[in-house]
């Protein structure tokens, strides 16, 4: 899924924390930290939260999804919990070799089409053959080796972090929402929104 269509199909919310570094006695920290969020919605209807504290040399960026275990349904419990690791596996511009985007996304299509029989006959009451999904659960680890093997750069998204000076990327599915986080160094913002 690219970039474009995961930011009209899912409603999300940015966060923007400053973190760490000493606590300095100004009158924002008098506020409760309700009153020091300062909200904005973006054109493209992006949510943007941040707490302004001019003292650290940090800042903390959670992006949050408003989707979680709750928009499971039986048969596809866990799909939150895996969506979180996929979305560290990259995108269209990081985590695929060079040259070998396209071939990434046939492979990926072939993931999906074999996915759909998994879940159509997993939520089957009656008549369900437990040797066809056991068969296409394998078939789809053979498909994520192969991709793995052919066009994914393992962690480029954790070492453009780390090379910037970032910490504590990790992620985090819950209930209603998911979310992703890292810490930068304030003037390395850009990378986070890029």
């Amino acid at each position: 899924m690219n970039r474009s269509r995961v930011g009209r199909s899912v409603s999300f919310l940015i966060v923007l924390f400053a973190t760490a570094g000493p606590l300095m006695r100004s009158e924002a920290q008098e506020l409760s930290l309700t009153d020091q969020v300062i909200e904005r919605v973006l054109d493209n209807g992006l949510k943007v939260l941040m707490v302004v504290r001019p003292e650290t040399p940090l800042i903390r960026c959670i992006l949050a999804y408003r989707v979680g275990a709750v928009n499971e349904r039986p048969g596809i419990t866990g799909i939150s919990h895996f969506h979180e690791h996929m979305m560290f596996k990259g995108s269209n511009s990081m985590g695929v070799k060079a040259g070998m985007l396209e071939r990434d996304q046939e492979i990926m299509a072939q993931i999906d089409e074999v996915m759909a029989l998994i879940v159509e006959e997993e939520s089957k009451i009656k008549g369900r053959d437990d040797g066809k999904i056991i068969e296409w659960k394998a078939q789809v680890s053979d498909l994520i080796n192969q991709q793995r093997e052919e066009t994914m750069l393992s962690e480029e998204l954790w070492g453009a972090y780390q090379e910037a000076g970032g910490t504590g990327i990790n992620a985090s599915p819950g209930q209603e929402m998911t979310q992703y986080y890292v810490t930068l160094p304030k003037n390395k913002i850009e990378l986070y929104l890029a």
